[in-house]
């Protein structure tokens, strides 16, 4: 499985239902933190690894809700 080309990995795809471990495996070994897009079209951040998730959530600085 090669890095994936684009910024926004399509979660929704067969290749990526038929593997999703490969799938992920490329995207951490590209980059630890991918730019998504939601099915509503807004912009999200996918943090790949499970101290960089901790360090975000813990984190005042990162919103979890802009409103």
């Amino acid at each position: 499985m090669k890095a994936p080309d684009s910024i926004y990995p399509d979660f929704s795809s067969a290749s990526f239902k038929a593997a999703p471990h490969e799938h992920y495996a490329a995207l951490r070994r590209a980059a630890p933190v991918h730019e998504v897009r939601l099915r509503n079209g807004s912009r999200a951040w996918f943090v790949m690894r499970y101290d960089d998730a901790v360090a975000v959530l813990s984190n005042p600085v990162f919103a979890k809700d802009p409103s």
